[in-house]
């Protein structure tokens, strides 16, 4: 098995070097390309394997909500299918501002208490005059295609830099705009929230 996966690493390798890496669209940015009018057609939607969070899964589901209102049935099964891509790194510290506290001695301490030393304490930065995080970029990619053969009838794809804590708003939005223009070739700004 390994020497299977192995004498198709080149092929792969050939294939990006030629057609390149799947790209997303760029922070602020919303594409879409149909190939084929989708209509009121069922759509059975799907997550990537990789996406397995909760941001994840609730996208998921609010994908599903905006396509019953369009008008799509969803279900487990149809002629059509939707894959949905979620890219969003999750900070370490979803808190926001950089602070840091005093260093060094202050006041009378160190070898010598009873000799006044100078106060060598790094000033305090303020955390309201650092600005928060701005986040990370939460990218979002629709794809709809035929269940029979496979063929891709329409995608989407938009991108906003978003707080974590703002990360599931974003993405609403995000997926608004690309139901709203399913059925549509478009590329300009996204509407991204605060």
């Amino acid at each position: 098995m390994f020497s299977t996966i192995a004498a198709r690493l080149p092929v792969l390798a050939i294939a990006l070097a030629l057609f390149g890496a799947p790209a997303f669209a760029q922070p602020g940015k919303i594409e879409t390309k149909s190939y084929e009018r989708i209509g009121k057609e069922k759509i059975q939607v799907d997550l990537t394997l990789a996406d397995t969070g909760v941001l994840y899964r609730d996208l998921r589901d609010y994908l599903k909500d905006v396509l019953t209102a369009r008008g799509n049935p969803v279900g487990k099964s149809g002629p059509l299918a939707a894959k949905l891509n979620v890219s969003y790194a999750q900070p370490i510290e979803p808190g926001g501002g950089i602070g840091v506290g005093p260093t060094g001695p202050s006041g009378p301490s160190g070898p010598n208490p009873g000799v006044a030393v100078p106060d060598r304490t790094a000033p305090a930065f303020r955390r309201d005059v650092i600005p928060p995080a701005r986040g990370n970029a939460l990218r979002v990619g629709i794809t709809v295609y035929r269940e029979q053969g496979g063929k891709v009838v329409w995608s989407g794809e938009a991108s906003c830099t978003t707080a974590f804590a703002n990360a599931s708003a974003a993405g609403h939005a995000l997926i608004d705009q690309l139901v709203n223009l399913i059925d549509q070739n478009r590329t300009g700004a996204a509407e991204c929230p605060n």
